[in-house]
């Protein structure tokens, strides 16, 4: 559904509340909107042929890609995306990227866009895609393909976004700090009893998605589905055109697409508190949580109760994640729901001599299926309980009442 000005309607009628939330925490300073960045670079290398296929020398296809989101409040108190910009670049064999070009005219038929000069138009949105035979940043960095490969270069958006130079190099930033390496998981120490954890307190805590699925917040990997980046099923990278058909759907249908693309934002903007985040304030307040609140999350739920956060998620950082000084008086980093890598944090804390505490299940509920997720980061000398934080954080605090 769009508005009277073409802009996609994400949630039809906010409550004040939830508008005071928007204006309060989402919302960015000095600026009449909310944006929201994500990007990703899937390449083949020999250190990651499980999940891209790599085989041989001839193997060395990419798929970057790079979204803003910007969100605001109109006058009927509506939830709209104002704004849209989604970069692709892929890196594939010749004949692969022609397989490619067919699946954008398909697409560019089935939506019935406009041919406009070099781009394409429907209402609002605009599409250009070019084929290139290199990039100014591959040879800076001394990247090389193989002879057979081209590029295309795919760019969607609305006609007011504008991002700056900064922005634009944010994808080329992340590609230079190089293939992820999974970590060898030691044998940490599984406890049951929470008591343990008393012996570590003050502690500075590490949050990501685990607390804010429980408040009914899309986990990560369903970025991961609606931006075509993995296999679910298998978790290998998506790097062939017969798997890939995520620019032919989007051409198809740009607004089915923003449906799924806004879902996260549309639920972080309507969650609530939950036990989780209620107990972890609870014990800031006793002081036996202390200094900043680490995460990458966006949902800003820790705002809401006026708790102090540090956004990791840093794009124009050198290795993405800022350098970190835990709070003088921490014991330990007590790491909740954690599954990104961010294992630099864990380092840094180890480093720093605090004892590390996760508390995760390592797995999660699909279609009334347990599925393992295990943690690849903890380490030797490590502490993992295996719960959800619901289960966990208010039964500390209660532990802390009576003693």
């Amino acid at each position: 559904m769009l508005d009277r000005d073409g802009n996609y309607i994400c949630i039809s009628k906010l409550s004040e509340d939830n508008c005071k939330k928007w204006k309060n925490f989402l919302k960015d300073k000095n600026k009449n909107y909310s944006e929201i960045e994500g990007l990703w670079r899937r390449t083949q290398d020999i250190k990651n042929k499980e999940n891209s296929g790599y085989k041989s020398k001839q193997d060395k296809r990419r798929k970057i890609l790079h979204y803003i989101n910007r969100y605001k409040i109109n006058k009927n108190s509506q939830m709209i995306l104002s704004d849209a910009y989604l970069w692709v670049s892929l890196a594939f064999p010749k004949n692969e990227i022609q397989d490619f070009l067919k699946q954008i005219d398909l697409g560019l038929k089935k939506g019935k866009w406009k041919k406009m000069g070099k781009n394409y138009e429907k209402g609002k949105l605009i599409f250009k895609y070019e084929i290139k035979d290199k990039y100014k940043e591959d040879i800076k960095e001394k990247r090389i393909f193989p002879k057979n490969y081209n590029f295309l270069d795919i760019c969607l958006k609305t006609k007011s976004m504008e991002i700056s130079k900064s922005k634009y190099k944010n994808p080329w930033n992340v590609l230079k700090t190089g293939i992820r390496e999974k970590d060898i998981r030691q044998n940490p120490r599984i406890i049951e009893d929470i008591k343990e954890i008393k012996n570590f307190l003050p502690a500075q805590i590490e949050i990501e998605c685990g607390p804010s699925i429980e408040c009914g917040i899309s986990p990560l990997h369903y970025l991961h589905e609606v931006y075509n980046i993995s296999n679910k099923k298998t978790g290998k990278f998506i790097l062939n055109p017969k798997e890939d058909t995520f620019i032919r759907s989007i051409l198809s249908d740009p607004y089915k697409f923003f449906k799924k693309s806004t879902k996260m934002y549309k639920k972080l903007v309507l969650a609530k508190p939950n036990s989780s985040y209620l107990s972890i304030k609870k014990l800031f307040d006793k002081e036996l949580f202390v200094g900043e609140i680490l995460t990458n999350n966006f949902d800003r739920v820790p705002s809401t109760l006026k708790l102090k956060e540090k956004y990791l998620r840093k794009y124009e950082e050198t290795h993405i994640i800022p350098k970190i000084k835990f709070h003088k008086n921490a014991k330990s980093l007590i790491v909740i729901g954690v599954h990104a890598d961010r294992r630099k944090v864990q380092a840094a804390a180890r480093k720093q001599g605090l004892k590390i505490i996760y508390i995760d299940p390592e797995g999660y509920m699909e279609k009334l299926r347990w599925r393992k997720y295990l943690m690849e980061s903890p380490q030797k000398n490590d502490i993992v309980i295996n719960k959800r934080a619901c289960d966990v954080l208010p039964k500390l605090v209660r532990e802390l009442q009576n003693t």
